[in-house]
């Protein structure tokens, strides 16, 4: 038993020393003109009669960011800071964190579609 707490202590560990080292490398990375740049790409809507649009597009960048990386907690983990940092505006971040959470539901949807038989109505209700 005591075994089984120290190997979750473990993985705790690594997820936040991971976790902490990817923010720490966009932060440097995303200094100057990279910054500025992205900041003015991501922060702008469409032109007139498709801004209406915008959000929607973003749901859709964060659910493929999150089917790409398989864990809306990590996209979710790379896009915090970038809002702190102001590259990233919150009315940014809304939509791509829905798709996010959209796309844990597409990754679940296929991971349920490996079963196989009478187990698979039961793994694609659980995965919804």
């Amino acid at each position: 038993s005591s075994g089984i707490n120290a190997e979750y202590g473990v993985s705790l560990f690594v997820l936040c020393t991971c976790l902490t080292i990817l923010v720490k490398t966009l932060q440097s990375l995303l200094m100057g003109r990279m910054a500025q740049t992205l900041k003015r790409h991501i922060n702008t809507d469409l032109p007139h009669p498709w801004g209406w649009l915008t959000g929607y597009i973003f749901i859709v960048v964060g659910m493929g960011m999150t089917i790409l990386v398989q864990s809306s907690s990590v996209f979710t983990s790379t896009i915090t800071p970038l809002v702190g940092m102001g590259v990233i505006s919150i009315d940014r971040m809304f939509p791509l964190t829905l798709g996010s959470n959209i796309g844990t539901t597409a990754t679940a949807i296929l991971a349920a579609l490996a079963a196989t038989g009478d187990n698979r109505a039961l793994t694609i209700q659980v995965a919804m």
